[in-house]
């Protein structure tokens, strides 16, 4: 018969080998996190920004009264209103559709109404498409920076925003990244030898393998005026990943490690700061559209549990269908690590902005100094102010009114 001896023994060998990989684990982790907060460190003051923007988008969309019409926005409150979207077909800049140019039109006249707010020409394309083709010669560059040039001159746009996803990433054309600048720097000697002051923005990656595969962004720095944080969209539901997750953190939570951890706007800000691009160029991102899933079960309806596919809106909703949910009688929970909230009935779990989260960013913005908040977007606000019955842009309202 084995003495107990043996088995205290071995019971006692096990947690020393348990202990001891826990402690490789939490020293691996520590030597990660001083790396970072090494990266991260950031002490030329002077690159601070000592007034905030507040940057929205807007889409185009079709004449109709259930669409936000530019005549349906107000003017006063954003410090810049970037229209989308334009593409680039034969190295020309064009409308998507013919019918955009008088929208266009309609969407600058609103600088009577504030004549300090700059409106720029957003153009939009994925890689292997206009983009791809026209940087990659000296000849279309230079036809895309004349057509462009005449384009925001006829239309009297204050300049230009590329939100281009993403050169060199997921099988594109390794060499777009150094196209891309060569095409910003480009279009910077050209504006500044014809003496115009068009603006010069970049809708920019806020996943790190994407910033470091996609942009030379010390170079890009010289180039542009701002660029604007996608930091939303950060994790959704897939078939990897059926997990519940916050979309749109502007921390991690504690609880996080690995990858994870650097999922969150703050850190995706100061990693664009570390990599090149000064604070005050740098607009965190907030959305105004909502992630959703399908729990597996209506009892399990926190963070990181799991989720069998998409959730009502086909895994998207506007600001006001998430008022609806929750008038429906969601519980709401805002999560103090992240700083933003979630809320869930039934099967149907989502995470999304409110007032207090954005508020919450505005606030933190402004307090480290960076450039300002871009709204994404002014379509999925509650333009028509159906949240309350009164308040139209709520979300953007809320910004504004910590920026001004």
């Amino acid at each position: 018969m084995v003495s107990s001896y043996f088995y205290r023994a071995m019971a006692l060998m096990l947690t020393v080998g348990a202990l001891s990989k826990i402690q490789k684990i939490e020293r691996r982790e520590q030597a990660r996190s001083e790396k970072f907060a090494k990266l991260l460190k950031y002490e030329d003051k002077k690159e601070k920004a000592t007034s905030q923007q507040v940057v929205c988008y807007y889409r185009i969309e079709k004449n109709d009264t259930k669409k936000l019409q530019p005549e349906d926005i107000d003017a006063s409150l954003c410090t810049h209103l970037i229209v989308g979207y334009a593409e680039v077909r034969y190295d020309f800049v064009l409308p998507r559709a013919i019918q955009d140019l008088e929208r266009f039109n309609r969407t600058v006249a609103l600088k009577k109404k504030n004549a300090k707010m700059k409106i720029l020409l957003s153009i939009g394309e994925k890689s292997n498409g206009g983009f791809s083709h026209m940087v990659a010669t000296n000849y279309g560059r230079e036809k895309f920076i004349f057509s462009l040039l005449h384009f925001l001159d006829k239309y009297k746009f204050d300049g230009v925003d590329f939100d281009w996803e993403f050169p060199s990433w997921n099988g594109a054309n390794p060499l777009e990244r150094f196209y891309f600048i060569l095409l910003l720097k480009e279009l910077r000697f050209v504006i500044e030898q014809a003496k115009r002051k068009f603006l010069i923005s970049c809708a920019v990656a806020a996943h790190v393998a994407i910033i470091d595969t996609s942009y030379d962004v010390p170079e890009m720095a010289k180039a542009v005026d701002f660029v604007n944080l996608m930091s939303y969209d950060f994790q959704m539901y897939s078939q990897e990943h059926p997990m519940t997750a916050h979309h749109s953190p502007l921390f991690s939570r504690n609880s996080e490690k690995k990858l994870n951890y650097f999922l969150n706007g703050a850190w995706a800000a100061a990693f664009w700061e570390a990599r090149g691009m000064p604070r005050k160029k740098i607009m965190l991102g907030v959305p105004t559209h909502a992630r959703t899933y399908h729990l597996h079960s209506p009892h399990l309806n926190t963070l990181n549990v799991p989720a069998t596919g998409q959730g009502i809106g086909k895994g998207k909703l506007n600001y006001p269908q998430v008022c609806q949910f929750l008038k429906a009688g969601a519980v709401q929970i805002f999560d103090v690590s992240t700083k933003v909230p979630y809320a869930y009935l039934d099967h149907n779990w989502i995470a999304y902005d409110n007032e207090h989260s954005v508020s919450f960013k505005s606030h933190w913005v402004k307090d480290e100094g960076y450039g300002g908040i871009m709204i994404f977007n002014l379509n999925n606000d509650d333009w028509k102010g159906t949240c309350d019955n009164s308040t139209k842009f709520p979300l953007t309202r809320a910004v504004k009114k910590i920026m001004q």
